[in-house]
């Protein structure tokens, strides 16, 4: 099940929370645009947006369009986003246009979820009530915790004349599936700039949000008083071991537990690597010796294991020609 669908079933489990779409309306009441719960008998109006496929793939693209730069590193299966960009000329730029489409992403989010919360306070007539944005994350690893707080914390800031830009937003609660410390996803809440004129028991119904969210996916919740601490201390989330795996996806499992090239430099691990293909080369070109299939198999394996090496550190096996025989 989608994080989407088990927010809202895990939302719709608590007692104290309303489902706005379940509310009988009138017509002209039902054709305006809706947050998605109330919660605390309305005192708390709570929007949920999720990032899903088709935005992921939207940012993708724009790293997709430095393919064919002749400094765009040679590599094999799945590689972290600085490190493919690393070494190119303008990755400065590339992250700056690649961060302004999270931006975009972010910040329409903001737009309509401060229309809905608008609009679900003149529809119930609760024009007091605190307005909290929910923004889910189960995918896209390149929203880092730390990048989107960056972001809505700056947007949060944006004034249009005198008021505020969002200024019907009061919290943001951010939940990211895609980072974690010490197994525990991560969540941030930001405050918006009016948060503080509200009672104190909405912000206390707002941790008690946060930590049933956690009690229900049977994690604890983490709290820390420093928040860039906090956000410097979460890395991504190991993806999970799959039930059934081929042989080489055994293997790249393998070696990434046991990684016995970690200590070597740069240069022996593509020198090494290189030689390794001159050692299976023959065997594989047609017209070329026989090897028995066991052994050539034991033999491409091995390069698997260079192929691990390589992405994790980020190396561009363009390089490898370099030490090749001749």
């Amino acid at each position: 099940m989608s994080i989407d669908s088990r927010f809202e079933k895990f939302m719709l489990s608590l007692p104290s929370v309303e489902g706005i779409d379940f509310i009988p309306l009138e017509n002209n009441e039902e054709q305006s645009k809706k947050a998605d719960y109330f919660g605390m008998g309305r005192k708390i109006i709570f929007e949920q947006k999720c990032v899903n496929q088709e935005q992921s793939e939207r940012i993708q693209k724009e790293l997709e369009k430095y393919t064919d730069d002749e400094n765009y590193p040679l590599f094999y299966g799945k590689r972290d986003f600085n490190l493919v960009i690393d070494s190119l000329p303008n990755n400065e730029e590339i992250k700056r246009k690649v961060f302004s489409q999270i931006t975009k992403l972010l910040e329409s989010y903001l737009s309509q979820s401060n229309k809905q919360i608008a609009s679900t306070r003149v529809t119930f007539d609760v024009p007091n009530s605190l307005g909290v944005l929910i923004i889910l994350n189960e995918k896209v690893k390149i929203l880092s915790p730390e990048v989107v707080s960056s972001r809505l914390q700056q947007r949060m800031q944006e004034k249009k004349g005198e008021n505020y830009r969002f200024n019907n937003i009061d919290y943001i609660i951010f939940i990211s599936e895609t980072h974690q410390y010490k197994g525990v996803p991560g969540i941030i809440t930001i405050e918006g700039a009016g948060a503080q004129k509200h009672p104190k028991e909405t912000s206390e119904y707002i941790d008690y949000i946060v930590n049933s969210w956690a009690q229900y996916n049977g994690g604890d919740l983490l709290k820390f008083n420093d928040n860039k601490k906090y956000l410097s201390l979460f890395s991504e989330k190991k993806e999970p071991t799959p039930q059934k795996v081929t042989r080489s996806e055994a293997r790249a499992i393998r070696y990434r537990k046991n990684r016995y090239m970690v200590n070597w430099s740069d240069e022996q691990v593509s020198k090494a690597a290189a030689k390794h293909i001159d050692t299976i080369q023959p065997y594989v070109l047609k017209g070329g010796p026989k090897l028995p299939s066991a052994e050539l198999d034991e033999l491409m394996m091995e390069f698997g294991d260079f192929i691990e090496e390589s992405n994790i550190r980020g190396l561009d096996l363009k390089e490898l020609k370099k030490y090749h025989e001749t």
